[in-house]
Formats: structure tokens, sequence, C-alpha cells
């Protein structure tokens, strides 16, 4: 029975609508990591700029195509990592054959073709870029001019810079099923945010990306190795917004600690911190928001006012005192949503409310006109708020973020603590969809149980690894995993069972 005030619970729907395919250009993070793992090379030149679209690079990276410059990039960064990739595949004998033996130059296009397109070439693919290969090495007359030459065509390609998944499997009652190698393609990108390996293409070409269970041996396996920790970092740097952070420009008369290299520090300290959290503890998702630990490196343990342990690791983690709890009060969190020269408990507030429960802030009414001027006399951010919630033309808004970051003044603009503004004792009281708090602790303690806080996190790793926002017909598969997630709250576990659901695996019709 519904509890009385209560709404009922949504019914699952019956059958899924799938999304329609996508075609979706690789992240400079994703370019740069299937280089990596492919030719064992590092890219250093800069590569086209990537795009957000509702927060996430991911869902932005299927919404934007090449501009004019992005080619000259491109093709730069490929001659860049061909000739590397042949410096050092020269000196290790890396080919095990000579390239100017035609048998040896086919096989080794073949190969690396297979893995920078994450599928077979075709005979016509291969012939073109074996005419390529064999004319560098007339022209250039070196034998390893062919192997450079073709592989730098082959990152030029919308072959390896776009991700064509338009579901070329089979036909299902749900729409069309991705193939072997497209899943190979979804899955490695989901989970290691990289091109797929050798070992999970031979799978693909086995059939046993389309099968249960051999699928989900995969899937475990993927998730349970180093790789993972890859794409995990690169959701958190989203959903927190860390993109920005090591370019922080904040007013070093009023922070002195905000030197050029703290952004940067940070954003590492709160991503270790997660990845240990969740490959090392096992952590679940709710104690994200109460734990009161941090890897640091010296200059973040300054800001935090501990000790860095004599440990080999980098960004040791240490124990933080009470005063701090959970990602809230990790510096990343308050130094990203704070303004440059002052704290900004409506900022936080927002994203609090936007990125971690999915809810909506609406827009200021057209006829807001002008903001009230601040209290001058106010010597707290809290009294100098105050006039905006007392507004009616700005309490609504106000009212939805001002008391969530509000608990978070004790930390300014930077994420150190402070005690008293301007010379007054700093109250952090604050409320959260009626429970209320007396500091940033209670906050965190707050949103841990807050009932959107699980289902949200499921709808950011969907549009994460999905690469688009869920479309109504795809509430069935969203519920299914919010269910699942709201009893286990293990990330790795989330994140197996996505890949395994309907609307991961199958697609729907063109737009």
């Amino acid at each position: 029975m519904t509890p009385p005030g209560e709404s009922p619970p949504e019914e699952l729907p019956e059958t899924l609508t799938p999304a329609p395919p996508s075609i979706r250009r690789l992240t400079q993070e994703q370019y740069r990591n299937s280089v990596r793992d492919v030719l064992g090379v590092e890219v250093q030149s800069p590569l086209e700029p990537d795009s957000a679209s509702n927060g996430f690079l991911s869902v932005g990276a299927a919404r934007t195509t090449i501009s004019q410059r992005g080619v000259d990039l491109y093709e730069t960064a490929a001659y860049e990592a061909a000739q590397a990739f042949v410096t050092e595949t020269r000196a290790s004998d890396g080919l095990g054959c000579q390239p100017g033996v035609a048998a040896c130059l086919e096989s080794s296009i073949a190969r690396y073709g297979r893995l920078l397109w994450r599928r077979p070439m075709t005979e016509a693919e291969l012939e073109r870029y074996l005419g390529i290969a064999f004319q560098a090495q007339g022209a250039l007359r070196d034998m390893w001019a062919g192997i450079e030459f073709a592989v730098a065509g082959m990152l030029q390609s919308p072959n390896f810079l776009f991700r064509a998944e338009i579901g070329s499997g089979e036909t299902v009652a749900e729409g069309r099923a991705y193939d072997d190698f497209e899943m190979a393609s979804r899955i490695s990108f989901a989970i290691c945010n990289t091109s797929p390996s050798d070992s999970l293409l031979d799978a693909a070409e086995r059939g046993e990306l389309t099968d249960d269970e051999t699928l989900r041996e995969h899937v475990e396996s993927l998730v349970a190795s180093d790789c993972a920790r890859e794409s995990v970092r690169s959701l958190f740097d989203e959903i927190i917004d860390l993109r920005q952070l090591p370019r922080m420009e904040k007013d070093e008369s009023v922070y002195p600690q905000a030197t050029e290299t703290l952004g940067a520090a940070l954003r590492e300290s709160l991503l270790t911190t997660v990845e240990r959290w969740v490959f090392e503890d096992a952590l679940p998702y709710r104690d994200f928001y109460t734990r009161s630990e941090a890897a640091v490196n010296e200059e973040v343990a300054a800001l935090y006012g501990v000790s860095v342990p004599d440990e080999p690791a980098s960004y040791p983690s240490v124990d933080l005192d009470d005063r701090r709890g959970g990602l809230l009060t990790h510096g990343a969190v308050l130094a990203r949503h704070s303004h440059g020269e002052a704290t900004s408990p409506t900022l936080r507030g927002k994203f609090v409310r936007t990125f971690l429960l999915c809810q909506t802030i609406p827009p200021p009414p057209d006829d807001v006109g002008e903001l009230p001027e601040p209290n001058a006399d106010a010597l707290t951010l809290r009294e100098r708020l105050a006039s905006h919630r007392e507004n009616p033309a700005c309490a609504n808004c106000h009212a939805l973020m001002d008391p969530i970051g509000l608990a978070l003044e004790n930390f300014d603009g930077v994420g150190a603590f402070r005690e008293t503004e301007n010379g007054v004792d700093i109250d952090a009281s604050g409320e959260l969809d009626g429970e209320t708090y007396p500091d940033a602790i209670g906050l965190g303690q707050a949103l841990s149980t807050h009932e959107d806080l699980a289902d949200c996190f499921v709808r950011n790793l969907y549009r994460h690894t999905t690469g688009h926002i869920e479309t109504p017909g795809e509430r069935r598969t969203i519920m299914l995993l919010q269910r699942g997630f709201e009893e286990e709250q293990q990330i790795t576990d989330l994140l197996v069972e996505l890949v395994m659901s309907e609307g991961f695996r199958t697609v729907g019709e063109a737009e």
C-alpha cells in the first residue's frame, strides 16, 4: 500500500523502444587511449576540441563533426603517431618480419587496420592501403615508409575517428541488435574508454559478444581489470565537471594557496580517491558522500591540514578530520563550484541538484528585472544571499539551491576550512528537501539517503556510456538498472548490468 501523501511507485514499462543509431566522434581521451593501446605511443600534439552536451563529452561527441582546423590537427597527430610507432617498432623488430616483403606488409596492415578500425578490413580496404604503402616505399626508397604512411592514413580515416554503431546484427523484438564487432567497440569504450583489444576482437569473430553467457564472462572480466579504472575516472570527471579545474582562475590575494598546480592536484586527488573506493574498497555509492578519506599529494595535504604518509604510492590515502566527509567536502568539488574571488552557495547548491540528483532548476522568469543589491552591511554570504531568497522573483530558484550550498560555507573558494567570514562565525546549517542539518557533514548524510541519488547516478552512467540522453522508450532499461543499483550500490556491478541490458545491446530506427 502506498503511504498517505506519497505517489504510487511508477510501473515498469512492458517493452523497450531502443534509441536510434548514432555515429560518435572519439573524444580526445579516447583517441589518445586508443593510439597508446594499439600502437604503443603517446600522442602529444593537440586534437580537435571536445564539445560537451548536457554536461557530457560523450553526448557531445554524437552531435559534433570535424572542423577544417580539426582535419589539420588530426593529420599532424596521425603522422606524429605513425612516425613514433615505426621508430619504436623498427628498433624492437616489433613486426616480426620485414615490411619490404609483400606478405609481411599485407599482414601488418591487416593486423593494425583491424585494431584501429575495431573490425576486420574489407578486401577493398586492404588493397587500398597496400597501394598507399607500396607507393610510399617506392617514392621514399624505405621499406618502413609503407607502414608509416598506411598507419597515418588509417588514423585519419572516419573508420578510426568515428564510432559507427548502427545495429548490424539480427532483428529482434525491440529493434536491431548490435553485431559482435559493434558490441566489442561499445563494451571496450564503456568499460575501458579505449578501443577493443586483440582478444576482445577475437571473441567478436567467434560470436561470443552476442551470446548472453559468453558476453557476461567477457564483461565481468573487463570490469575486474585495471582498464575499467579509466572509464570510472572519466565518468566522475564529467559528473563533477572537473575538466576546467586544472586551469581554474582564483584571486591569489584572496586565496594564496591557489598555485598554478593546485587545480590539477585537486582533480587527481578526487579521481584517485574515487578509483580506490570503487575498485579497492568496493564502497557502496551512497558512502561516497560520508567517507572521510582522500588521496593526497603534498599540496592537497597542506590545504587539508594533514601530513602525507611516507608511502611509495602516488597520492597515498589519508584519513581526514571530522570536519570533512565525502565528495562534497573535497577541495576539487568546492573549488570548481565557486567564483574566482568568493564561494558560491548558489553554484554549489545547483551542482548538487542538477549533477547529483538530476533535478531541474527552473529558469528565472522573464520579468525578473534587476537583482536587488546585496546588503552592504552584511558580513557573511548567508546574510547577503538573504535578499535573493526574500525577493519573490528570485525566491523559487534560490530556495532550491542556497540552503544546500550554505552548508558548505565552512570551506572557502579553494576548499580550505574556515570557521569565520569577516570575523563572524559561519552558520553552516542547511536544508535538503525537508531534511535539516547543522553543517556539511549533515548535508553529506542527507544526500547519501536521498531517494534521487542512486537513480541519478544510473542515468548519468547510462548517458556517459551510450552517448545520448535516455529516451522515453528506454525507461524500462533505466528503471531495471535503478532497482538493482538501489539494492547493491556497487558501481562495478551496475556497469556489468548496464552493458548486459537490452538498452545497451539493441538499437531502434533512424530518426
